[in-house]
């Protein structure tokens, strides 16, 4: 039997108020890795879209903060992913984990 993997995230602005509170289900990916880093993504695309510049990402996937932190894209099964939310935060300054 087939579960889909979730994942959420919150987003606080500078005073600590919270933005959003989101959770995305996926039903094509088995990876738990991934699909918190889908969210983080997810996440950032909220953002931008919405003009947040200043906001605060809290979520509960240590490893995945860690690659983000320190831009480590080597993991195969996130590469290209990692890179991308890697580039908004090193683009974004007012973003922070």
């Amino acid at each position: 039997m087939w579960f889909p993997f979730a994942g959420g995230m919150v987003i606080l602005d500078e005073e600590g108020i919270i933005l959003l509170a989101k959770g995305v289900q996926f039903q094509d990916i088995d990876d738990l890795m991934v699909v918190e880093l889908l969210v983080f993504r997810e996440a950032i695309l909220f953002c931008l879209s919405h003009g947040f510049l200043v906001v605060r990402f809290e979520g509960d996937a240590q490893v995945v903060i860690k690659k983000i932190l320190r831009a480590d894209a080597r993991d195969t099964r996130m590469g290209a992913i990692l890179e991308e939310v890697v580039q908004h935060f090193a683009n974004h300054s007012g973003y922070d984990l």
